[in-house]
Formats: structure tokens, sequence, C-alpha cells
């Protein structure tokens, strides 16, 4: 008689088994859906993904682009005004029954505004404003003006900080608006000293020059040596002149001396006009700052003798009338072996102050002389 429970096991064995092999034949039969990535109002594409229903699978990263650069992915909706069930990028997503579209979600990113502010320069610059977030811009070229005797360094995010930032700049926005302050730095200044190199008198240095400059020389106040004229400046104590007077001066990354050149000065030709009187007066010639000797008219010729009838002859001047006086004449009866002659002295000034040729001008004064070798002269002469 067989054991009923050993009956029951065998059976049993074989039901189990008949199941196992049911259930693996119906996984067999799982049905494979299809997910589809909308752009919703981006651009660009991306494939369909077919996925077997109850399993669980990572979403691939979106490659989809916003249409504008306002706009940035936010992740995926089953619904197109993301009222859906959302998921991230890259998120794990659960496959059911049925097909399933995705549609991606645009925000817009948020914008923030770089201030700028002249930290004791003046004038005024416009924000940056709407300026992505995590960008990078160029900031704008500086358009403060300085304190006087400083210049633009940079930009710091702080008043009283150095420069962070050169003019023009990248700079890395973040999560909230930015000040930026301008910095300034003092310009170097140097010093132009003014040597008078032969001269004499004295010149008050030029201080404070800033360093890359330009401004005008002074006048020479140097007294030049006798006989020379002042040519200009020199940046060596030998060398010609490079600067004029008042010229316009470049300054640049150090202390300066200029040194006065003098010029010679060619001596002068002094001519003599008698000025409606006849007779001859040899011209001479004289150096400026020169002193002015005598003309002794006892070697001209009696026929050339300066003079003009009924009149005396006060002496040369540099104007036909007025004018300054520079020889003066006397008449030397006896006195110099003709007596007939007039002999010149020194006149005004005692040296000769022209820079250039001159033409002397004889000035005449009607004679009222009552000697009487005078009027003998005077009828021999005329």
């Amino acid at each position: 008689m067989l054991n009923l429970k050993k009956v029951f096991l065998f059976y049993g064995l074989i039901m189990v088994f008949f199941m196992v092999l049911v259930g693996c034949g119906n996984s067999d039969n799982l049905d494979t859906y299809t997910i589809t990535f909308h752009p919703n109002g981006g651009e660009g594409s991306m494939a369909s993904l077919p996925v077997v229903e109850n399993t669980k699978i990572i979403l691939p990263v979106n490659a989809f682009t916003p249409q504008t650069a306002e706009y940035r992915f936010a992740g995926w909706n089953t619904e197109a005004d993301g009222n859906g069930t959302g998921y991230a990028n890259g998120a794990e997503f659960e496959m059911g029954s049925e097909d399933v579209i995705l549609y991606a979600v645009w925000e817009l990113i948020p914008t923030y505004t770089i201030t700028f502010h002249s930290n004791g320069g003046e004038g005024e610059m416009d924000p940056l404003t709407d300026v992505l977030e995590n960008t990078i811009v160029v900031l704008p070229i500086n358009i403060f003006t300085p304190p006087a005797g400083y210049t633009f360094a940079g930009w710091s995010i702080f008043p009283n900080e150095n420069a962070m930032y050169a003019d023009e700049a990248e700079f890395a926005i973040e999560t909230e608006n930015v000040n930026l302050y301008a910095v300034w730095e003092a310009i170097p200044a140097y010093k132009i000293i003014f040597h008078s190199n032969g001269g004499t008198g004295e010149m008050d240095s030029l201080t404070d020059v800033l360093e890359n400059t330009t401004i005008v020389l002074p006048a020479n106040v140097f007294t030049p040596p006798t006989g020379y004229t002042f040519a200009g400046w020199s940046i060596i104590p030998n060398g010609g002149a490079v600067y004029e007077d008042e010229a316009q001066f470049g300054m640049g990354t150090e202390d300066v001396t200029l040194y006065a050149v003098w010029e010679a000065i060619p001596a002068c030709n002094i001519t003599f006009d008698l000025n409606g009187g006849t007779g001859i007066v040899p011209s001479r010639q004289f150096a400026y700052g020169e002193q002015i000797t005598d003309i002794y008219l006892g070697a001209i010729g009696f026929s050339d003798h300066p003079r003009m009838q009924g009149h005396h002859l006060i002496g040369f001047f540099d104007a036909p009338i007025g004018g300054t006086k520079y020889f003066s004449f006397t008449d030397q009866f006896g006195y110099s072996g003709d007596f007939w002659l007039q002999s010149g002295r020194l006149g005004s000034p005692e040296y000769w102050d022209k820079q250039e040729d001159t033409t002397l001008s004889a000035q005449w004064e009607e004679c009222r002389c009552t000697n009487p070798c005078w009027w003998l002269w005077s009828w021999l002469v005329y």
C-alpha cells in the first residue's frame, strides 16, 4: 500500500514545476512601450526610447536647446504646461503600460545688475542690467574722470581695496547683484630742474610733474653770457638745443635736468644814413653786448666829411626822428689835427644792444654857432 504522504509530495512538486514553467513563459510576453521626447518650444531633436513595461531606466541627458539665451532647461514633464509629473535631467524613470511623451521644461534664467561707482572720481556710468546668472560678461571701459593726480587702476567689489578687475576685463556674474568700485592710484610725479649752464640768474624747478604728461616749459629767465643768446634747452650740458623756449615737454618716469643752450650772436653790420646830409661814414660791426667804441672822422677826406648846409650833426640814432642815440659828435677845432672835421665820442647806450643788422640815421640841428672860425669853415665847405 502506497504511502499517501509521498504521493501528495510527488504531485505537489510536479505542480510547482509546472507553475514555474508557465511563469517563465509569460515573462517573454511583456509589452514594450515608447518614451518620446518633445522640445516644447526648444530646438533640436532626440531619438525616442523603447522601454519594456514595468522596468526602470535612467532618462538620457537633454539634447534640446532653448530658442533664446534667456532660457535654460529645467527638466521633463508629462504635460506640456508643466502640470504633470516632473523628472530631472538624467533622473530614474519607471515605464508603465503605455507610451509616454516627456516635454522639455524651460525656465527664464535669473538676471542681475552690475552697478559702477565712481568712488571719488567724477561722472556717471550706466549699470549693466539683465546680466544672465552664471554667465561671463566683458566690463565696459571706465568713463569716470579720475581725481586730480590719479589714474584709473581697475575695479574692485570693495570700496577701499586694490583693483581686482582691469578695464574691459571679463567678469563672471553669479547669483546676486554686484557693485563695482573704481580704484584710483596716484600718478607718480617728477621734477624738472633748470640749469643756467654758463648763464647767470635763477629759475625755479617744476615740481610734481605727472608721469607721462605733456607740459609747456616756462620762458627762460637766465641772463646769457655776453655775446650770446638763448637757443633752447638740452638734456645734456654740452648738447644742442632740443627744446625751444616755452616748448611742449613730455614728462617721462624720472627727474630731468634741462641745460640752457647759449648761441653766439653774430656781429651786426652797422651802416650810417646821413638823412639828407652828404658825405661818408664807414660802416662798422658790433656784436650784441660789445662795448661801443668812438668813431673818429679824421681819416675821412675833406669832400667826404658828413655835412648839411646850415646844420650841425647831433649824432646817429636808430630812427630818422627820435629814437635812441648811439653816437654823439662834437666839434673838435684843433684837437684832432683837422679843425674842419668832427670827432665822434661814445654814445648811449654804452653797449651794443641789437641782434640784427642796423642802419643808424643822422640827425641834424640848425647851426646857431657865433664862433668866427665856424663861419669861415662853413663858407669853405659849402
